[in-house]
């Protein structure tokens, strides 16, 4: 699954069945994610020190699933 379709001032921005969104994402599996239309933001941490980074690539993939599947599919 692709999130982004565009980029800017370290926000990536991507749209879906909920609207437009926008993310941000940092070290370690720091996570932001804004979704004006819910008024809802949300904000995940992991931990990925000493891994490889084609686990952190598994992490993150299942970590946007999360947020942009079981997350937001709660909301009307």
């Amino acid at each position: 699954m692709y999130f982004a379709s565009g980029y800017g001032y370290a926000w990536w921005t991507g749209s879906g069945t909920k609207g437009n969104y926008y993310f941000a994402n940092g070290y370690g599996g720091q996570f932001i994610v804004v979704v004006p239309n819910l008024k809802l933001v949300v904000v995940a941490t992991n931990k990925w020190s000493g891994i490889g980074s084609s686990v952190a690539d598994q992490q993150w993939m299942a970590t946007m699933n999360l947020i942009m599947s079981d997350i937001l599919s709660a909301f009307n």
